[in-house]
């Protein structure tokens, strides 16, 4: 686990206890607080996972240089390019969701 890992984590529980207490105080502000510090420790911790796949890949091809082809190696950045890509899509759907929600 590296430390934009656990950095997002974190951040993710921060932002549900700052949510928590300010929907629970009536504090619209704190409570929406809350909810982008969750969004954005979501990203510090998808980011760390790219970050770890990335380095895992890596590492997998520097080891088997002999088996991995130089399409494999694409093949496998291209399948992580687009985990990101719908990652990032899915993230934003739902910020969007929440946008429209709120304007109501």
């Amino acid at each position: 686990m590296n430390s934009d890992q656990v950095k997002g984590k974190f951040e993710q529980v921060v932002g549900k206890t700052k949510q928590a207490i300010g929907e629970a105080v009536g504090d619209n502000k704190t409570a929406n607080e809350g909810l982008g510090d969750q969004v954005k420790g979501a990203g510090r911790e998808t980011w760390g996972n790219v970050k770890d796949a990335s380095h895992a890949t890596t590492t997998d091809v520097a080891a088997d240089t002999t088996t991995t082809t130089h399409d494999g190696v694409g093949d496998t950045r291209r399948s992580i390019s687009n985990a990101v890509e719908n990652v990032k899509n899915a993230v934003n759907e739902h910020i969007d969701s929440y946008k429209e929600t709120h304007r109501r």
